[in-house]
C-alpha cells in the first residue's frame, strides 16, 4: 500500500508539472493573457491624450449596448479600423504583471479574428444633415 500511495504521489506532482497557466513567465518579464471580444463602434471619438477623433469608441463584452460605449486608446496589432462599420472582434489580451512606466500601456491587444462587421452609414453623419 506504502508503494501505491508513493506512487500516486509522484504521478500527481508530474501531473501538476504538466498543467498550463494562462500566465507565463520568460526571464524577468511576467504576462497574463486572456481571450475578450470587443465592440468597435464605427466612429471614433475624443481623446485625452490623442486629440479630437484620435480614439475607438469600444465595449468589453458578448452583446453590445448603445450606453457603453467608452475611448479606447490602445492599438490593437492587426486590426485595420474602417469609418462606418461597427466590429465584432475577437482580441488576445497580453498584460504586463511587472511594474512598466505610467506613459506606457500595460496591455497588448492583438486581433485574432473579426466576428462580426456591420456597415452603418447613419454613424458617418455626424450631425451633417
Amino acid at each position: 500500500m506504502n508503494q501505491k500511495y508513493s506512487l500516486f504521489i509522484v504521478l500527481l506532482a508530474f501531473l501538476s508539472a504538466c498543467a498550463t497557466s494562462s500566465t507565463q513567465t520568460t526571464n524577468a518579464n511576467a504576462t497574463k493573457t486572456e481571450q475578450s471580444i470587443y465592440w468597435v463602434n464605427g466612429k471614433k471619438t475624443d481623446c485625452v491624450n490623442l486629440g479630437q477623433n484620435g480614439c475607438l469608441e469600444m465595449q468589453k463584452g458578448e452583446n453590445k449596448n448603445p450606453q457603453n460605449w467608452a475611448a479606447f486608446a490602445e492599438p490593437i496589432e492587426g486590426f485595420t479600423y474602417e469609418k462606418g462599420n461597427v466590429y465584432k472582434l475577437l482580441i488576445n489580451e497580453e498584460q504586463n504583471l511587472k511594474n512598466t512606466p505610467t506613459d506606457v500601456f500595460d496591455k497588448k491587444y492583438k486581433l485574432i479574428r473579426v466576428i462580426e462587421k456591420t456597415y452603418e452609414p447613419k454613424l458617418l453623419l455626424n450631425d451633417k444633415w
